[in-house]
């Protein structure tokens, strides 16, 4: 008799999950683009006191593969001991690897779930909270035990799992024949502590869904303000730019610009039959390395940005699409970045311009590229002929926090 191959299937949704999340630095972590709340450090990969990127970039390699392959603890410990010795480190304590390793495996394994569940919520409209019950279940974990909200329910953005370093608990969708036949309440409102009254929260830090796309929250709070005026509350001088070491754009030797990466303009595709704005947005996402509607990219000054689908709406793609090639470029390494706080209906928000300076056959003389960041989300494109110094200048106000030249 043929014995069957019972090999582990990969979990290709928990495996995509683990695939998106950015490694960095634990410096670069805390730093993270302004605004930037506990979701959105969910999807970074780092380890407290791992500075170097190589050995960061091999443990994240090594936790992939386990949770691809299925792997214990004990193969994980094994090929991270390793690398560690391979890299001329002393290793991790084995508390804080098994620590790395359960949280990873969790988190993954429910981003996976949660793509899972939500492809069939539409026949199956409930989920169920499902803690352990055990002598290690945490008391507000178990309060939740049982309880069962619609799928699309406030009360998942707090509270899916995982909840808190280690924990177990685990969701199951439920249809609503399932329901009636198991006489399951379907719950509206969070339960309260008895003693202090107020409704419980997960583990500090681990209020939200990982596998939300946390982006797109802070990208639509930006967009909000993107047709409003926004003044400027430190205006451009030339002393600032003499203060940085700078030149005004009027004494620049524009031969000395790169020649700008262009597509082909709005008009030529139309007359190719090619519809421009899809166009555009798939090469926009091909040069950002975009896989779902966000990516997160390094910058020149240390800090990291988010680039989400979500503000492709509000480029003028007519004018700049054909500027895609730059986006990147003019984001990773930029002439300058300046700082500034802008007034938007008396609201002040701190705002970040990458600039970059360009030649071009259509603007020989010179173009600026520049990439308007807010709360650490890129918001638009503009490309400013050379000729629009006043224009030009208005960009380069506040503080220079990174210059090429420097």
């Amino acid at each position: 008799m043929v014995m069957p191959d019972l090999k582990p299937m990969p979990y290709k949704e928990a495996v995509d999950f683990f695939k998106k999340r950015i490694v960095m630095s634990p410096s670069a972590f805390e730093k993270m683009a302004e605004g930037a709340n506990n979701a959105a450090k969910a999807r970074a990969f780092t380890v407290a006191g791992v500075a170097r990127m190589d050995v960061l970039s091999d443990i994240h390699g090594a936790m992939e593969k386990a949770i691809a392959d299925g792997e214990t603890f004990g193969d994980f410990r094994n090929r991270i001991d390793e690398i560690m010795e391979n890299r001329g480190w002393k290793g991790l304590a084995p508390h804080r690897l098994e620590n790395i390793f359960r949280t990873n495996i969790q988190t993954s394994y429910m981003a996976g779930r949660h793509a899972q569940m939500k492809q069939v919520a539409k026949r199956r409209l409930y989920w169920q909270y499902n803690a352990v019950n055990d002598g290690r279940t945490r008391p507000t974990h178990a309060a939740m035990n049982g309880k069962v909200y619609p799928h699309d329910h406030p009360f998942w953005n707090t509270w899916y799992p995982p909840n808190g370093y280690r924990c177990r608990c685990s969701v199951t969708s439920i249809s609503k024949a399932e329901l009636e036949e198991e006489g399951l309440t379907v719950e509206k409102e969070i339960p309260k502590d008895p003693v202090t009254g107020e409704a419980y929260r997960p583990d500090k830090g681990w209020n939200f869904n990982p596998a939300e796309d946390v982006w797109k929250g802070m990208a639509e709070q930006v967009a909000k303000d993107i047709p409003k005026a926004a003044t400027p509350l430190i205006p451009f001088s030339g002393e600032r730019l003499k203060k940085y070491g700078l030149q005004s754009i009027k004494e620049m030797d524009a031969s000395r610009f790169p020649k700008a990466k262009e597509l082909p303009g709005y008009e030529d595709l139309l007359r190719q039959k090619i519809d421009p704005i899809p166009f555009y947005k798939k090469e926009l996402k091909k040069s950002l390395g975009m896989e779902g509607e966000s990516a997160v990219l390094p910058a020149a000054d240390g800090s990291y940005s988010v680039f989400n689908g979500l503000l492709f709406g509000h480029l003028d793609w007519k004018n700049r699409g054909r500027y895609v090639p730059m986006i990147r470029e003019t984001y990773e390494t930029p002439d300058e970045i300046w700082l500034n706080v802008m007034k938007v209906e008396g609201k002040s928000n701190l705002r970040k311009n990458h600039i970059k300076f360009y030649r071009s056959d259509e603007n020989p003389f010179g173009m600026v590229v520049i990439l308007d960041f807010e709360k650490g989300i890129w918001r638009t494109l503009t490309v400013i002929p050379r000729e629009r110094i006043k224009r030009i200048d208005s960009i380069r106000a506040g503080e220079c926090i990174y210059s090429k030249n420097k």
